[in-house]
């Protein structure tokens, strides 16, 4: 019995521990999955801190992407804006190795003094008539494509020219080569300032022009060496080749419209702000703004936008609200016009000799000008450079019309370039900046239409005035016509700031 007794004590002994020993390995998994717990939080904070550190990584690059946006939006000397100031150049530089030697040429051709007078004259005629269709083309097709097309054109026109055997072939190819070259120039002006900072505009425009410039120095002087030396049908065809190896190039220039946002993209270019928002696709890309919002294209050689389809306005031609400033621009063209018809006349008739230096010291004078002329532009406005060229132009036209001199004629020469040089940028600039960024092409047509005019009725008028009076009275015209002008732009400088405080009162 006693042994039973012991039994069941040690038995209830063994059960207490084995009670015991549960509760341990209770306690022992309750401390576990506490571990457990905290390592799983220690997890999910080390996530947490891990997406943290991401979400600031990426917050970083972000700011590192606007900053170099930012930064990209005001650079102008891109690879885009580069190449079409050089584009340009060989354009000029190849029209005017022809210019001096159309006339000639056509007379060797068959043609009377008077046919080849027409034939010359032709072009500017039909540039004209071209001008209004260049703007729409330029709007609303795709811009590269249709400027490879005006430049092989022109290559071909320039070849028609050398091979020409008689007068109806040479009129054939002068109004392609007219036509090519108004669509040419327009998508030329109208690309270079989709790639043009908008704050920098005038400088950017004053610079385009130099090749311009460059090329009336280099251009006559090359076709006549040629011409001289292979002939003058070998000036045609080397100015043809360079025309058509420019298009050739141009397939290079980094150009895509994407259409699905309603912009163009030019890579390598500065971001443009567009009418809704700036956006860029990466630092060296620029945003462009089209003519319209559509569907996405093949950027390659399809030239046909959607918008053709639009139904077709006066405004789809000519900017009324940049008409005001083609009047301005057209005076300038015109005193340019004639200076560059009646200058040697009126040296040979007064004896002073070397006047061709006139032609050269301008040309210096115009590249200082428009280094500098932009940037004035684009820090005060247009009013602080068309007031003084005008009044300047005005001077150049009395010096000019009284001098007895080669010094007086050099000293003009300075004070036009001085005015021409800072004022026709300046109106191209804010011809382009009064309209939205799909209608450059429109903008800039406009304001060649003005110039066009300008250009060729200016020396016509001109030259009726020398013939009924005399080159004197010619030039004081000229200065007058400008102090005109100035005295219509203050005008209308007075009635815009009018009907502005009209509004703020209202």
């Amino acid at each position: 019995m006693n042994n039973d007794i012991i039994l069941s004590e040690e038995a209830n002994s063994n059960t207490r521990e084995a009670n015991v020993n549960t509760e341990a390995n209770v306690n022992t998994k309750v401390a576990n999955g506490d571990t457990e717990e905290v390592s799983v939080n220690t997890e999910e904070a080390d996530v947490n801190t891990d997406v943290t550190n991401a979400n600031i990584e990426e917050a970083s690059a972000n700011t590192e992407k606007a900053k170099a946006c930012t930064a990209n939006e005001g650079k102008l000397w891109t690879a885009p804006y580069i190449a079409l100031i050089s584009i340009g150049t060989f354009i000029s530089i190849s029209f005017y190795m022809v210019v001096p030697l159309l006339a000639k040429y056509a007379v060797q051709r068959g043609a009377s003094i008077t046919a080849a007078g027409v034939i010359v004259g032709m072009f500017s005629i039909t540039a004209l008539f071209a001008r209004p269709f260049s703007g729409i083309i330029s709007d609303r097709l795709n811009k590269k494509f249709v400027f490879i097309t005006a430049t092989a054109l022109i290559g071909v026109s320039l070849i028609g020219y050398g091979i020409s055997a008689g007068i109806a072939s040479l009129v054939v190819f002068r109004f392609i080569h007219a036509v090519a070259f108004s669509v040419n120039g327009t998508v030329n002006l109208a690309l270079a300032a989709q790639v043009i900072p908008r704050k920098r505009i005038g400088e950017g425009i004053g610079y385009f022009g130099l090749g311009h410039i460059i090329a009336t120095a280099a251009g006559p002087a090359l076709g006549l060496y040629i011409g001289e030396r292979y002939g003058l049908s070998a000036t045609f065809l080397v100015a043809g080749a360079i025309m058509l190896a420019v298009s050739a190039m141009l397939f290079m220039l980094p150009y895509t419209e994407r259409k699905s946002a309603g912009e163009t993209a030019i890579k390598g270019g500065a971001g443009l702000r567009t009418a809704d928002s700036a956006k860029h696709s990466s630092a060296g890309n620029a945003v462009l703004r089209t003519a319209d919002n559509a569907e996405p294209r093949n950027t390659n050689n399809e030239g046909l936008d959607s918008s053709i389809r639009k139904k077709l306005r006066i405004t789809d031609f000519i900017a009324a609200q940049v008409l005001p400033l083609a009047f301005f621009g057209s005076v300038f063209s015109m005193f340019n016009g004639v200076i560059s018809s009646y200058l040697v006349l009126l040296g040979e008739e007064r004896g002073i000799e070397n006047i061709s230096l006139y032609f050269t010291v301008n040309a210096i004078a115009l590249v200082i000008v428009r280094v500098t002329a932009g940037r004035v532009y684009d820090k005060y406005g247009m009013s602080a450079v068309l007031l003084p060229a005008f009044a300047l132009a005005a001077v150049a036209a009395l010096f000019i019309g009284f001098a007895r001199a080669l010094p007086i004629i050099l000293m003009a020469s300075v004070i036009k370039a001085f005015a021409q040089g800072s004022a026709q940028p300046t109106i191209q600039a804010e011809c382009i900046r009064m309209l939205p960024e799909g209608k450059s092409g429109v903008a800039t047509s406009t304001y060649y239409i003005g110039a066009d005019i300008g250009q060729g009725f200016g020396p016509m008028l001109a030259g009726m005035i020398a013939s009924a009076w005399n080159y004197q009275v010619m030039f004081t015209a000229c200065a007058g016509i400008f102090a005109v002008t100035l005295l219509l732009y203050c005008i209308r400088l007075f009635a815009r700031g009018k009907s502005r405080r009209v509004l703020q009162a209202d």
